[in-house]
């Protein structure tokens, strides 16, 4: 808020990036939807993303889907990053 609040960065360039919170994506939709948000799923499975990182079996695909649904509805279009460079199909599991 401080870098916004002090006009540092222009709000439509301002890009948030998570792994997917979605307590947190909700709240961002309600407090800032003038942001812009990038999520990294990590992996195209549930069982695959809690392997690399434990803590998405607080969130949970289905989740966080509800999360980013809500999302759009207050803001727009969301941006999914991925480092593998492989073709991958994201599905709940």
């Amino acid at each position: 808020r401080v870098l916004l609040d002090n006009k540092i960065f222009s709000l439509g360039k301002v890009t948030v990036s998570t792994v997917g919170i979605s307590k947190m994506i909700q709240r961002l939709a309600d407090d800032e939807p003038r942001l812009n948000l990038a999520i990294s799923l990590h992996a195209p499975t549930q069982s695959k993303r809690q392997s690399i990182m434990p803590a998405a079996e607080a969130d949970p695909l289905p989740k966080l889907v509800t999360a980013l649904d809500y999302y759009v509805e207050k803001r727009q279009a969301i941006s999914f990053h991925s480092k593998k460079k492989t073709k991958s199909t994201f599905t709940y599991d």
